[in-house]
């Protein structure tokens, strides 16, 4: 029997409504810095993205939390943190609860260590002096000086390898399932591994380099289904 395990009922992708945006930021070389990077604390095993469009999403290995930022001198302001609402182990839902602690509707002063600049360090002190820190790694929007185009593919559970069999999926903007191609094709996907008997939907950046296919690289998961 199929047993649905994931289905994300707000993306930011294209449902923007479900998102409170702040400004757009002054010239600010510690927010271009945010944005440049993705933040890992290995420790926690939580992974920032800081978007130009004062978007923070947090990856934590469970559900994907999303909330609003803004830098004012070494200030990080965060909005309300929203959350998908999947069942992981507990290890994980302890990962994700540390996260909203940290990261929700709240001021954390920032500190960037830039003296390594292929890994800078951002540290982060929350309002009762306790300090975390993340390590940088750049994003592919800076390394390939260009910006994706967010596409959907469903995996096929016969996927293996770096091979994926794929076929595209389309969404209006109220975040409604608008087409499905008939085709399946193949191609590779950096940052995903398939699993045995496992459906996915997921969100993949393609990045347009002159090259044969675009390159792709794994986003998000949007929705998985156990056969």
């Amino acid at each position: 029997m199929n047993k649905k395990l994931l289905m994300i009922a707000c993306l930011p992708i294209f449902l923007p409504a479900c998102q409170h945006i702040m400004p757009m930021p002054k010239s600010n070389s510690n927010a271009h810095v945010l944005s440049t990077y993705q933040w890992q604390n290995s420790q926690q095993n939580i992974t920032l993205n800081f978007d130009q469009k004062q978007h923070l999403h947090i990856e934590t290995g469970c559900n994907a939390q999303n909330t609003s930022w803004n830098l004012t001198d070494q200030t990080l302001q965060t909005s309300r943190l929203m959350s998908t609402m999947k069942m992981c182990s507990p290890e994980k839902m302890q990962q994700e609860r540390f996260a909203q602690q940290l990261f929700d509707n709240t001021a954390l002063k920032i500190n960037i260590d830039q003296s390594n600049q292929n890994a800078p360090q951002l540290t982060l002190t929350n309002q009762a002096g306790q300090t975390f820190k993340f390590a940088g790694q750049i994003t592919p929007e800076a390394q390939y000086n260009s910006q994706p185009t967010m596409v959907f593919f469903e995996v096929s559970p016969q996927s293996q390898g770096n091979a994926l069999q794929v076929r595209e999926i389309k969404y209006n903007d109220a975040g409604l399932k608008t087409q499905t191609d008939k085709n399946w094709r193949t191609v590779t996907i950096k940052g995903f591994s398939p699993v045995s008997n496992t459906r996915n939907i997921i969100r993949v950046k393609g990045f347009n380099l002159n090259t044969a296919q675009p390159v792709y690289i794994y986003d998000m998961t949007v929705e998985q289904e156990t056969l």
